[in-house]
């Protein structure tokens, strides 16, 4: 990994491109954000490599502006601008730009992303009571390509947050996310449970969110909770293919209407003794039927959306899409202990982890068909900027492997 490399002061050419470029954020409504004397903006840029079911490994890179904060805040950074790009196997790829600036105007948050992914291999299991067709029977039952679909998602999405009374808040986010999934070899399980190979079209939603955040460390959190809970609505207009016409062109089946969707997620972390901590999430979603696949896929988050079910962020013992369903119950419990810790040089941390968790068509609540996985895996984390997980588990499926940059939660 490549040294962080620091600007000059603030007078120098590069600290005025950065002052340029948050002043535009602030025109485009992103964040009102202030300068603040003696605190300079400081560059890095690194590499990392990253491994998924859906795009296999894939090499990032990683470059960012930042203003440190005062140590015993509970954010590392006042703000972070940061872009990434990453290639891999599978026809994947990516490229993106996320804003964060918690500590740049007293009570105030700000949060904004914008970018695309091409996952060429995302797992399309079929929906229904199960989160899976029951008509095709188990996984290994079929090749794999059969249960694979080419996923495209285009997103942008801005969040403001304003504390109400110490660790209280209430926020407000609007998204925009365009998406396109295409059979992977056109005779799969996708296009015989969605009347044809492709399925694209565009959500457009509005969240309103509670928080209640008790967290002492927000990047590295040891104890305290975060609670979030909200309400988001929108319209969501796709177009589905009914198949191919004998002159090879394709005929559609347009599909327009509004959504609503309900949820909640509690983290809570404790630490026992120095080094070690004790993580814990529930996390309960109520979409309506009017919601796209896409949606469908997606728990929304305050300051990041997580992927369901399955995959490092949800369910570890299972690949991304395993499950799909309007109705989501996810509950994880992680134990973290560092090998290895030099403070803000970084950690090396162990992990164990137990993730359980359901999709359902309208059965919200319900303590049936559960699907219950663990295992471990390792921490890296540097300095006060990334942390990298590595994370070996099992279940019914089988053995999995992941690569996360970031905590599952």
């Amino acid at each position: 990994m490549a040294p962080e490399r620091w600007t000059a002061p603030l007078s120098s050419p590069e600290t005025s491109f950065v002052q340029r470029t948050l002043t535009l954020l602030a025109l485009i409504g992103v964040a009102p954000l202030q300068a603040q004397d003696g605190v300079p903006w400081r560059a890095s840029y690194y590499p990392y490599v990253i491994s998924s079911p859906s795009t296999g490994f894939m090499g990032v890179g990683h470059f960012h502006l930042a203003r440190q904060a005062d140590y015993d805040r509970p954010a590392p950074f006042d703000g972070i601008l940061s872009a990434e790009a990453g290639i891999g196997g599978r026809r994947s790829w990516f490229a993106a730009i996320k804003f964060r600036g918690p500590q740049l105007t007293p009570g105030w948050r700000y949060a904004a992303d914008a970018g695309v992914i091409q996952e060429g291999s995302f797992g399309y299991f079929g929906e229904g009571p199960r989160g899976e067709s029951a008509s095709h029977g188990p996984i290994e039952s079929r090749p794999e390509p059969f249960f694979h679909a080419s996923r495209r998602r285009e997103f942008l999405r801005a969040e403001v947050t304003r504390q109400i009374a110490g660790p209280l808040h209430v926020a407000g986010a609007l998204g925009l996310t365009k998406f396109r999934y295409v059979d992977r070899d056109g005779s799969g399980l996708f296009s015989r449970d969605r009347s044809g190979d492709t399925e694209s079209g565009t959500d457009l939603s509005g969240r309103f969110t509670v928080v209640l955040d008790t967290r002492d460390k927000e990047f590295v959190p040891n104890r305290g909770l975060l609670l979030e809970a909200g309400v988001y609505l929108g319209s969501s207009s796709y177009r589905q293919s009914l198949g191919v016409l004998p002159d090879s062109s394709h005929t559609y089946m347009a599909v327009d209407g509004g959504f609503t969707g309900l949820y909640a997620n509690l983290r809570g972390y404790l630490s026992p003794r120095q080094g070690t901590t004790i993580a814990a999430r529930l996390v309960v979603r109520e979409l309506s039927d009017k919601a796209s696949l896409d949606l469908r896929y997606s728990l929304p988050g305050w300051e990041r959306e997580t992927s369901v079910l399955g995959g490092v962020e949800s369910h570890r013992s299972f690949v991304p899409g395993r499950f799909v369903g309007r109705s989501l119950n996810l509950a994880n419990l992680e134990v973290r202990h560092n090998l290895l810790d030099v403070g803000d040089y970084g950690a090396v941390t162990l992990l164990a982890f137990t993730d359980a968790g359901r999709v359902s068509e309208g059965s919200f609540g319900t303590l049936s068909r559960w699907r219950v996985g663990g295992g471990g895996g390792l921490a890296l984390r540097v300095l006060r900027t990334t942390v990298l997980t590595f994370n070996f588990a099992g279940g019914p499926d089988g053995f999995q492997f992941t690569m996360g940059n970031g905590w599952s939660f």
